[in-house]
């Protein structure tokens, strides 16, 4: 949970993400994992495929 949090973070790069939890320390673990980095190129490559995406659709 905690790395799928990480990297919907930074897909795209966010201030703030609104999640929700009934477990003070489940939003504690969530919060924790903004310590780490997720790899550059792999978000890089994710931000390519969602504009790839968003261009395909319709408008």
């Amino acid at each position: 949970m905690q790395a799928t949090f990480l990297v919907a973070y930074g897909l795209p790069r966010v201030g703030r993400i609104a999640v929700g939890t009934d477990s003070p320390s489940r939003l504690g673990e969530l919060v924790d994992a903004l310590r780490y980095e997720a790899e550059a190129d792999n978000l890089s490559a994710y931000r390519r495929l969602l504009r790839e995406q968003r261009d395909r659709q319709p408008l």
